[in-house]
This record gives structure tokens, sequence and C-alpha cells, in this order.
């Protein structure tokens, strides 16, 4: 990894319930925590990407920044929910300044809104190295024109400017508008460099240095049998390289599931060689959890949001909390396998290696597991501050350890850079 240059800048995660902040430096080859603090609203602010209560957000953005000793004035923040459509479509092969032109063309079989209600924006995806043993194309192919494929993204131009303005009525400067989704990505790719980074850099096997002795007369050389005997097979040749162990026709076909468990609502997004191959926002999350436990338990809301996260309430059994718990999670992952299947049905039967799990409802004791139990893959927490350099002085590291999922928006955002466009 070359050294990073990073201008520090807010990453800002506004969520219905939760106001997450964090600032990041560049640190050498790596990115260290300066900043990260949350504070809890009193009452629910957003309500299916959209702020409803401006007054509570304003002030709140204020008062977290102030308790964190935060100066810097640029932020990164983030719109989610149905304001956002993200979709790999295939497209005529051409330039990029091509595409920028034909953009809105292009997106309105896809965009479900009036296309001048929306800013528009696109990533080309490279296309993979094809493999050797490919078949060669038919002449019919040959001559039809060349595709590429594009990261369309289309978010409605109210939601993008209210937010805006949000940021502005508190003191501070919109620099970039991004989308969740992709803020989980940068806190993927970050943690895959370095765990890639710290491969490389693992102690390999160190050679056996043999002496050289004079031989004696009459003494014969070693046979080649017994010297190739002792060769360590190729798989071993690097210690801790997980990539030396897998198939060369298996390797890049692997797809990892990053799930943001919000409130409202629950975003996947397939990445594949960290390029997301499908991505979809299930209309369900930790509502409904806080939903069955009122019901259930009869208790208000603002009861019920603290019994999910753990908090005892007098008179409720905790038995019965669990069990609201696990019957809405098993909808939940009823989802997952549906969202799974069907991409695995379009995609050529391409495996979902594991899930990475985030946000505020990836906090709820034993949700990982339970969500592993029903969809059948390994499952684990989001650590954004696992590929970080971190202070020990500075940072509570079980506090750190509960708000991993919890952060991994903000700190994806934080490694927005105040320098890109």
């Amino acid at each position: 990894m070359a050294n990073i240059k990073h201008k520090p800048i807010i990453g800002l995660d506004i969520g219905s319930y939760w106001l997450k902040v964090a600032v990041l430096k560049s640190a050498g080859k790596q990115f260290e925590l300066v900043n990260f603090g949350v504070l809890p609203f009193k009452k629910k602010v957003m309500s299916e990407g959209v702020i409803t209560d401006r007054a509570a957000v304003v002030a709140g953005i204020a008062d977290l920044l102030s308790s964190e000793r935060i100066k810097i004035k640029e932020v990164v923040t983030a719109i989610s929910g149905p304001s956002v459509i993200v979709k790999r479509i295939t497209v005529p092969r051409m330039s990029a300044n091509e595409m920028a032109e034909t953009i809105s063309l292009e997106a309105e079989q896809y965009v479900p809104f009036p296309i001048n209600e929306v800013n528009l924006d696109f990533s080309i995806v490279e296309p993979e190295p094809q493999a050797k043993s490919s078949p060669p194309k038919s002449k019919a192919a040959e001559g039809a024109p060349e595709q590429m494929e594009v990261i369309l993204v289309a978010a409605k131009r109210d939601r993008v400017e209210m937010l805006g303005e949000v940021v502005r009525e508190a003191g501070l400067t919109p620099k970039i508008i991004d989308v969740g989704l992709f803020a989980l990505s940068n806190v993927f790719e970050q943690s895959e460099e370095q765990r890639l980074a710290q491969q490389k850099s693992a102690k390999k096997p160190k050679k056996k240095k043999q002496k050289k002795e004079k031989k004696k007369k009459g003494e014969q050389e070693p046979q080649a049998e017994e010297a190739e005997a002792e060769t360590p097979p190729a798989a071993e040749a690097v210690e801790g390289d997980e990539e030396a162990l897998i198939p060369a026709e298996q390797k890049g076909s692997r797809v990892v599931a990053l799930v943001n468990l919000g409130y409202e609502m629950v975003n996947v997004n397939l990445v594949k060689e960290r390029v997301p191959v499908f991505t979809r926002d299930i209309p369900t999350g930790g509502k409904k959890i806080t939903e069955a436990i009122r019901e259930r338990c009869h208790v208000n809301e603002d009861e019920a949001e603290s019994l999910k996260l753990g908090a005892p309430v007098e008179g409720v059994s905790k038995d019965l909390v669990i069990e609201c718990i696990r019957d809405s999670l098993q909808n939940i992952a009823e989802e997952l396998r549906r969202t799974f299947e069907f991409f695995q049905g379009g995609a050529g039967g391409q495996p979902i290696e594991r899930i990475v799990l985030s946000g505020g409802c990836a906090a709820i004791q034993g949700v990982a597991q339970l969500l592993s139990e029903e969809t059948e893959l390994p499952v684990e927490l989001a650590n954004p501050f696992a590929a970080l350099k971190v202070n020990p002085k500075v940072f509570d590291e079980e506090f750190l350890q509960a708000m991993a999922p919890v952060a991994a928006v903000s700190v994806g955002l934080a490694l927005r850079s105040a320098a890109e466009p």
C-alpha cells in the first residue's frame, strides 16, 4: 500500500434514532481515527430516508461536534432509502465523457422518478479479465456492438437539497453527499486492502540453511528423492496466505454480501472483487422488531426500543423480548435468502461467501449468530476500526468494539477526501 494523502473531513451519518460522526487522518499507509462519537435522539427524526425533525437534527449535530471538540467544517454525508436507486446496467461501450452526455437517456428506463427531478451519477465497471480457456466468440457475437457495465445512481434532487440545507443550518459545508451503500463499500475495501497488505508482509517460513561441509573421501551426494521429499508443497509456501489455498478456477468468483440493518430499511450490497454487482433495499428493519416488542410486551415505543437494545423494563419478561427479536429476524433472514437466490438465478449460481453485517440493529445481541443459522452463511459484524490506527490512550476499546457495526457508514464517509470532486 502506498502512503495515503487525505484531507480530514467529517463523516456524518444521520439515522432514525442515532447521529454518528467520524474523522480520520492519514498516517503513512493507514488512516488514523481522530474522532468518533454518537448521539441518541430523544425521538425518531427520520422516516423512509427523509428527515422529519430538522430542528432536532441541526441541534444534535451542533451538540455532538461540540462534545467531540471537532472544529472541521467540511462534511461528507449520505442519502439512503427509497429516494435512491443504485443499479448495474449494460450499455454500448463508450468513453466516460460520452456516457456523461447520454446518461439521462440511458437512465430513463431504469429510474422510477421523472429524470428532471433526480441527480444522476455513474461509474464504469472495468471488465474482468477473460479466462484463457474461454471459448472464442461466434461470428455473430463479433459483429455485435461491444457492451460495458455501468453502476447507475439516481437520487431525488429535493431529498439531496434538503440534506444539504440541514448540514448548512448546522454551520457546516456539505462537500460530498454520497450514498450509504457506497460508504459501506469504502469500509469493506479498506479492510480488504489492509488484510491483503498484512498477508503480504507476513513472515515467510525461513529456508533451512545447509552448512557446507568438506566432502569426505568416499562420501556420496544425497539422493535427489530424499531432497525432494523435504520440499514443502506450493500451497504452504506463504504462511497465512489464504489465496494460495484457493483453486485458480475459483479465484475472483466469490461474492460478499454487505448488509446494513437499519431502522426502516435493510440495504443489501453484493460485491465481487470489491465492485457492486447487485443492490437491493428491503422495506423492513429494526422498526419491525420494535413494533413486535411493543405489541406483545404491552409497552410504549421508547420502552420497546430500549428492550430491543438489551435494557430491562420492569414487568417485561426477557424471554418474551428475545422471542420477539428472533421472530422478526427470521422474517429478515427469509428476505435475505430470497435476495441471494434471485441474484444467483441471474448470475450463473455464483456463491455468496459470507455476510458482513452493519447498522444499528447489528448491535442487537446475538443477531449475527441467528442470521447465520437462518441463511446458512458465515456472518461477521463489520468493524471499520480494525483497518485503522487507533490510539488506545484516546479511545476506549470496549466502546469502539460495541459501536463498530453502528459506525460503519460514518467511517466509510470519512474515508472520502475533501479533495475529491
